[in-house]
């Protein structure tokens, strides 16, 4: 259970913090539910990442009690946990973000709650292919594409038309991608969009697009990044070109196909020819350029990778009922390996692994979480340590060694 306490040692600024719930609520109820039909304010914990101290906009069921410490078993991230009886928007502190962003976090966040309750998130996407050398440059087309649209006094069909076709041709080279790629739009990219639709107003609202790119275009990693931007640009266009979209959403559409059929767009049958006489009008050559040396420097990476994870010892965890708290923007692929987390926080109910140097490598279907096992010592039955990561046993848990490789197995 939840257990808040008025009296709790807390380093958080509680004034300011408490200004920043009454400034976002007021946000959230200038909508008056029109967005989404629902208001997108509700219950959030805003928690220091450091001491689990955490604040509260409203208390656990009844009474005025907002301060309490967070369990050390549950990760804190920007997202949403079930805790208490109650379904909560999670905001790590500090924020380090001037207000309008710190504005902008909360209502994405806040919408990560609300689509638990509308049913649009998924859990299954796996985006790998996104971080590819053509992959990458055939999204970065698409979003100048759509950012021409979104920048025009007028409609921009032929603009919307390659960025469709772009987003068709980059789908055409992996078998199987496109309702991993609309899962992720729908999460995280309307998630964004009800952000800035919310936080700015009519004359605010494009410029803000136009410069939220800048936090995406060289993104380290696409794999669990390049859904935020994507979705924000399908939406905004969206509601500018009138189409009624909102009220029928479910959680893996195709925020572009909605577009392509609201707007009669039919795409060429020949997208091989389409692409090399449209894509010179977005600055091909230069995106290329840059994605081969950008590639160039992953491919050494990722050797370095291969070699830590299938040659040397290594520390292989089964993953039960995991919960992740990792950064978006730099995961790596590891071809049919998994991802690799360069830092990750797992709970799961084995314990706690937190990895901080090194990466860890999750598997693709999420079930197994390999480290590398060179220079580790056991401090005691429940503290593991090795270079860069830490591993804190639960009671009944043990670790045992088979050939090469050590395993987290439970007490017979």
């Amino acid at each position: 259970m939840f257990h808040f306490n008025i009296f709790a040692q807390s380093n958080l600024p509680l004034d300011t913090i408490n200004g920043y719930f009454v400034r976002v609520k007021q946000i959230c109820d200038n909508d008056k539910g029109k967005l989404w039909g629902k208001p997108v304010y509700g219950p959030i914990l805003v928690i220091d990442s450091k001491t689990r101290k955490l604040v509260a906009n409203e208390p656990e069921k009844e009474g005025n009690v907002y301060i309490g410490t967070f369990p050390e078993n549950l990760i804190i991230s920007n997202s949403t946990t079930q805790f208490g009886g109650k379904l909560w928007t999670m905001v790590s502190f500090p924020f380090n973000r001037n207000d309008k962003d710190i504005d902008l976090l909360f209502t994405h966040e806040l919408f990560h709650r609300l689509e638990e309750v509308m049913e649009l998130k998924s859990y299954l996407y796996d985006n790998s292919h996104m971080n590819n050398f053509e992959s990458r440059i055939y999204l970065k087309l698409e979003w100048l594409a759509l950012l021409t649209a979104v920048n025009s006094q007028n409609n921009n069909i032929n603009a919307l038309s390659d960025a469709l076709i772009f987003r068709a041709y980059r789908r055409s080279l992996y078998s199987g991608v496109d309702t991993m790629e609309n899962e992720f739009e729908v999460y995280e990219g309307l998630a964004e969009y009800t952000a800035y639709s919310l936080c700015f107003n009519s004359k605010e609202i494009v410029p803000a697009i136009i410069k939220r790119k800048n936090l995406s275009w060289n993104s380290e990693s696409y794999v669990r990044s390049f859904g935020y931007y994507s979705g924000l640009l399908y939406g905004y266009l969206l509601d500018k070109y009138n189409v009624d979209w909102r009220k029928t959403l479910k959680y893996n559409d195709d925020l572009g196909g909605k577009l392509k059929e609201a707007l009669l767009i039919s795409l060429p049958v020949n997208l091989d020819n389409s692409i090399k006489q449209r894509r010179n009008i977005y600055g091909y050559d230069t995106i290329s350029t840059f994605e081969l040396s950008r590639k160039q420097e992953k491919d050494k990476i990722i050797s370095d990778y291969r070699l830590k994870f299938t040659s040397n010892t290594v520390f292989k965890i089964n993953l039960l009922k995991p919960h992740f708290g990792f950064n978006p923007n730099n995961l790596q692929p590891l071809d049919s390996l998994g991802t690799i987390f360069p830092f990750i926080e797992l709970v799961d109910d084995w314990g706690k692994l937190i990895v901080t140097e090194g990466g860890c490598l999750v598997s693709k279907d999420w079930k197994l979480a390999t480290i590398s096992s060179t220079d580790f010592k056991i401090s005691n039955i429940e503290n593991i340590t090795g270079k860069g990561w830490s591993i804190k046993l639960n009671d009944d848990w043990k670790v045992i060694k088979k050939d090469e490789i050590y395993l987290i197995m439970k007490n017979d």
